[in-house]
């Protein structure tokens, strides 16, 4: 075997010989022709790599474009999905037709409207789904307009399946596209939306209106009706009959005017601000009693003030002048028949008191038996007619106040403070309960506790206490005496039953009906009685212990 050179060949040194550049070059004849080669190599080369960055160039351009045509691709994708969402999602039925008015699609609200399947709507033709009258030939003409370049909206009568028909409102559009031929395809693009609500409050509303003109029409109530401006000007726009005949005024001639230039007198009253608020904020206003003096209208009314829209508000009104002088009038009368009924009082009860001084003076001078017989039922009688003044004084006194609250404890402790009620405790567990009731209610609890005195014979202890309940609170009085035998407890609160005037209870019962609380009594005969006070809802509070 031949060895290989311990040093490396001098590479150059062979190329310079080759080429003819060499102190030993082997052929120098070559060097013209190689030259040319090895410029042309260099040139090659140079092309190479120039189109080696064109294509690199290339690619990175073709990957630009591929991401984008990636991008465009999902935005495609995540549109249709948006359009197949709204498209299936809409509350309208869409259908899409051909050009010649058949079926080519249709959204899943058709199919839940009418009742059917996909398949059989493709088969339908528009007769078929419609409602009596409405043809195939009426609908093929709305469809030719959209061809024409129209876009027709139109009211039509759908069915369903089952027959039932419901008005829909049609809008009808025409898209364009283009087949793989390149040619342009028209299809017809159908909106129909469902107005049987719409319809219903349409109806709803014509109803409102028609009972609204007819309560404005026929009611005895004056009405105005104003309108706020974005100004905050109150414009007067219109009146019922019942105004011009109460006001005996031609309220046409008030159209348009503010309240202030309507109704002068108004102008320094808080109505125009009462009005106005009413119209801006819907919170309704009354007052019981306007005065109102100008020209041909003079009196007194009742308003009541509400908004009936948005900027618009009515003010009904009742003439109340001749009630108010009826008011006055009586108000003079009870008060002449009070001071006659005082001065009346006062007449027969001096002369009762007399009487009784005059029979102190005869017993003294010892009558004999037959006279003082005659005496004591004379006693009796004139105790009678006291106890008929005292009666008839409190019965007129009651309702005369109006009803306030009162806390029952205190006004229990005032009631027996005019009686005897050394020999009886009392036990009052209701010290934070409050009624409202007439002014009289002390002589409600002075005749309850009189009747246990009288009565009760063995009573030792009166209770009070209360139970509140879901629409009422119950305030017990109960005591420990002889009770009231069961075929009694009905008629108790009659007037005249009892064994001496038989008003007392009776009285009872008419003070407390003045605030709609009512009283029964549930004791047991031999344990004692119970009187159950029932009052409603609004007319006690529990206030919290101090």
């Amino acid at each position: 075997m031949k060895k290989h050179a311990e040093d490396d060949p001098d590479w150059n040194s062979q190329r310079m010989k080759i080429i003819g550049l060499g102190e030993s070059s082997i052929r120098k004849s070559y060097y013209p022709e190689l030259q040319l080669r090895l410029e042309e190599l260099l040139r090659k080369n140079e092309d190479l790599n120039a189109a080696y960055e064109e294509l690199t160039a290339t690619q990175e351009e073709l990957r630009q474009n591929y991401d984008e045509l990636a991008r465009r691709e999902r935005e495609l994708v995540e549109s249709k999905n948006l359009l197949e969402a709204i498209y299936n999602g809409s509350p309208d039925m869409i259908y899409i037709h051909a050009a010649d008015g058949r079926i080519l699609d249709m959204n899943e609200n058709v199919t839940m409207e009418l009742g059917l399947t996909r398949e059989e709507i493709l088969r339908t033709v528009p007769e078929d789904v419609s409602g009596k009258d409405y043809t195939t030939s009426m609908a093929m003409a709305q469809m030719n307009k959209v061809l024409a370049g129209a876009s027709p909206e139109f009211e039509w009568v759908a069915k369903r399946k089952n027959g039932e028909e419901f008005p829909v409102e049609i809008r009808l559009r025409r898209l364009e596209l283009v087949n793989d031929r390149g040619e342009k395809e028209y299809r017809i693009l159908v909106i129909a939306r469902d107005l049987t609500r719409s319809k219903q409050a349409e109806q709803a509303l014509r109803e409102s209106e028609e009972k609204f003109r007819n309560i404005t029409e026929y009611v005895p109530l004056g009405m105005h009706i104003y309108q706020i401006q974005p100004d905050g000007r109150l414009v007067f726009s219109g009146a019922n009959p019942a105004a011009d005949t109460i006001l005996k005024l031609d309220h046409t001639r008030l159209m348009g005017k503010t309240i202030e230039e309507a109704f002068p007198s108004l102008a320094q009253t808080q109505i125009p601000k009462k009005y106005r608020d009413v119209a801006a904020t819907g919170e309704n206003w009354q007052s019981d009693e306007t005065l109102y003096s100008e020209g041909n209208i003079q009196g007194a009314f009742s308003v009541y003030a509400f908004r009936i829209s948005p900027g618009t508000m009515v003010a009904m009104f009742r003439d109340i002048t001749e009630a108010r002088r009826a008011a006055l009038s009586l108000e003079q009368a009870r008060k002449k028949m009070n001071l006659l009924n005082s001065v009346t009082f006062q007449d027969i009860q001096s002369a009762a008191f007399s009487l009784t001084a005059y029979h102190v003076l005869i017993d003294q001078i010892n009558p004999d038996k037959k006279i003082s017989v005659y005496l004591e039922k004379e006693k009796i009688l004139i105790q009678k007619i006291v106890t008929s003044l005292n009666f008839a004084k409190d019965y007129q006194d009651m309702g005369m106040h109006s009803p306030r609250w009162q806390t029952v404890s205190q006004t229990f402790l005032f009631a027996i403070s005019h009686l005897d009620f050394s020999k009886i405790t009392h036990n009052l567990e209701v010290a934070n309960l409050e009624i409202y009731a007439d002014p009289l209610l002390e002589k409600v609890f002075f005749n309850l506790m009189e009747n246990v005195l009288r009565h009760g014979s063995t009573a030792s202890r009166v209770r009070l206490y209360c139970q509140e309940k879901t629409d009422e609170l119950v305030l017990f009085i109960e005591d420990n005496g002889i009770g009231i035998p069961q075929e009694e407890k009905q008629m108790i609160f009659d007037r005249g039953h009892g064994k001496d005037t038989g008003l007392g209870l009776f009285l009872v019962r008419e003070i407390l009906s003045i605030t709609g609380i009512s009283v029964r009594e549930t004791g047991v005969y031999g344990q004692g009685t119970r009187f159950e006070l029932h009052i409603p809802k609004g007319a006690y509070r529990l206030n919290p212990p101090k």
